[in-house]
């Protein structure tokens, strides 16, 4: 299901960074080694407030 999303979030995620909203993002992988299995993903967001970052990811 996550790959099946991913070029949209992708592109999503490419205008949040150039608007500046998005700071940094990323996947969260099991370990460090290039066998690791990714198990989600973080986003660092800026807004106004938590309301404001609430609704820009409930997009």
């Amino acid at each position: 299901r996550r790959l099946d999303v991913r070029p949209k979030h992708l592109v999503e995620a490419k205008a949040l960074k150039k608007s500046g909203q998005l700071q940094i993002g990323g996947a969260l992988l099991t370990d460090h080694s290039d066998s690791g299995k990714m198990i989600g993903s973080i986003m660092i967001m800026k807004g106004e407030n938590a309301e404001e970052v609430r609704q820009i990811i409930e997009k």
